[in-house]
C-alpha cells in the first residue's frame, strides 16, 4: 500500500506541475489579451478623434463652397447690372 501511496503521490504532483504550467500560461496569454484590448482602445479612440475633425472639416468646406456660391451669384448680379448700362454700337 506505502507503494500505491507513492506511485499516487508521485503522480499527482506530476499533474499538479503541468497544471501549474497550463495556468501560467493562461495567465500569460490573459495579460497579452488585456494588453492587445488596450493597444486597441487607444486606436479606437484615435478613430474617433479623426473622424470627429474630418467631420468638423467637412462642415467647413461645406460653409465655404455655400459661400462662393452666393459670391459667384452676385457676381453674376454685379456683371449683369455692368452690361445694362453698356451701349451697345452698331457695326
Amino acid at each position: 500500500m506505502q507503494k500505491t501511496m507513492v506511485n499516487m503521490h508521485t503522480k499527482v504532483q506530476v499533474n499538479l506541475d503541468v497544471l501549474t504550467k497550463q495556468i501560467e500560461t493562461s495567465k500569460n496569454n490573459m495579460t497579452e489579451m488585456v494588453q492587445a484590448a488596450d493597444t486597441i482602445n487607444h486606436h479606437v479612440h484615435n478613430i474617433h478623434n479623426n473622424l470627429h475633425s474630418m467631420a468638423s472639416t467637412a462642415q467647413q468646406m461645406d460653409a465655404s463652397t455655400q459661400n462662393m456660391t452666393l459670391s459667384v451669384y452676385n457676381m453674376q448680379q454685379g456683371i449683369g447690372n455692368i452690361n445694362k448700362h453698356i451701349p451697345i454700337f452698331p457695326p
